[in-house]
């Protein structure tokens, strides 16, 4: 498992987040709880908390964070997980497997840790292999642990 975030000042009150996440694993078809989970919105925005798992995934993100006022951000999110298909050691290029997620928040950096809100539209995989867009609402207050 493989997990980078690199961040760029495009201004004084304005920056950008690029964040990669790769894992894979080999030899677990049947130990699901071995796979990898998306964490919710600070992993994949669109998707619910551990609602994407995989036995080998790929996870790009941007966030641009734009400060509006003292201690109040804008937050702009697209994420993109390939899900390719692994067959031995050749990867295959995805198919209708891509999922995207969009969103848009409002962070408060609170004296208790940040308080967020974000209204996301992501793509959930069904069964047949088709796509639908649907709307999720995240709320957090505070940090991760």
């Amino acid at each position: 498992e493989f997990t980078f975030s690199s961040y760029q000042n495009l201004s004084e009150r304005t920056n950008l987040r690029l964040y990669t996440h790769l894992g894979g694993s080999k030899g677990i078809d049947s130990l699901q709880y071995k796979w990898f989970y998306s964490r919710g919105m600070s992993d994949f925005v669109g998707a619910e908390m551990y609602e994407l798992s995989w036995k080998k995934f790929m996870i790009f993100r941007l966030d641009l964070r734009h400060e509006v006022l003292p201690g109040w951000y804008l937050n702009l999110s697209y994420n993109n997980a390939p899900n390719p298909v692994w067959e031995g050691n050749r990867l295959y290029p995805p198919k209708v497997r891509i999922l995207n997620g969009y969103g848009i928040g409002i962070l408060y950096d609170s004296y208790i840790g940040p308080i967020q809100f974000t209204l996301s539209l992501g793509d959930k995989l069904n069964a047949d292999d088709t796509k639908t867009l649907r709307p999720l609402g995240y709320f957090s207050v505070g940090l991760n642990f």
